[in-house]
C-alpha cells in the first residue's frame, strides 16, 4: 500500500471542496475507466472507496456510488459536495490517500 498526502480543491466557481483523484494510482490500484464504484465511511471518519459490487465492510455505510470517468490511460475519481467538507473540511486542508488493491482510503489530514 502507498501512501499520499493531497490537498483538498475546490470546484472551477469555487463553492464546493472536491477530492480528485487520477491516473496511474488509480490503475495501480485496479481501478480502471467505467468500473461502479462506492464510498464508503467508518465510524471514524474514514472514506474507503471500493468497486460497486464488493461487499460492504461491517461498521461502514454507503456515501455514494459513481463510475470511474476519464480515459483507459487517465481514469478520474472525482468527489464533489456536502459530504467531502462535512469529513474533510471545506478546501483549506489535506487528506492522506492510502492506494491497495481495488481500495483506496481517504482520511483527514494535518
Amino acid at each position: 500500500m502507498q501512501t499520499f498526502v493531497s490537498k483538498l480543491g475546490k470546484t472551477r466557481a469555487g463553492e464546493r471542496s472536491r477530492i480528485w483523484l487520477e491516473g496511474k494510482r488509480l490503475t495501480a490500484a485496479g481501478f480502471a475507466k467505467g468500473m461502479p464504484f462506492s464510498i464508503l465511511s467508518n465510524q471514524s471518519g474514514e472514506w474507503v472507496i471500493i468497486p460497486k459490487d464488493s461487499q460492504t465492510p461491517d461498521n461502514h455505510s454507503v456515501i455514494k456510488h459513481g463510475t470511474i470517468a476519464g480515459t483507459d490511460q487517465r481514469p478520474i475519481i472525482d468527489t464533489v459536495g456536502a459530504a467531502v467538507i462535512e469529513a474533510f473540511g471545506n478546501g483549506n486542508g489535506t487528506v492522506m490517500v492510502q492506494y491497495g488493491q481495488l481500495s483506496i482510503s481517504i482520511r483527514k489530514g494535518f
